[in-house]
């Protein structure tokens, strides 16, 4: 598991990797990265067989906090 800067996720995120966003649907719908998939953390084990095996997925919320659970 490795933390970025919110710079180096830019560059990543226009090359069009793929973004989890854990958090709960509110939140999502209050605004979130273009292209993120939202699978909040209570139902994160459900997405995770769908995920590309073959290329970095970077996970993200709103603190931090959430997303280094689901990564680990």
């Amino acid at each position: 598991m490795l933390e970025i800067d919110p710079d180096a996720f830019a560059v990543a995120h226009a090359a069009g990797v793929v973004v989890i966003d854990v958090r709960e649907a509110a939140e999502y719908a209050a605004g979130h990265v273009p292209g993120a998939r939202l699978a909040p953390l209570g139902r994160l084990a459900s997405v995770v067989p769908q995920l590309p095996r073959a290329q970095r997925v970077y996970v993200i919320c709103a603190s931090g906090n959430r997303s280094k659970t689901a990564a680990g």
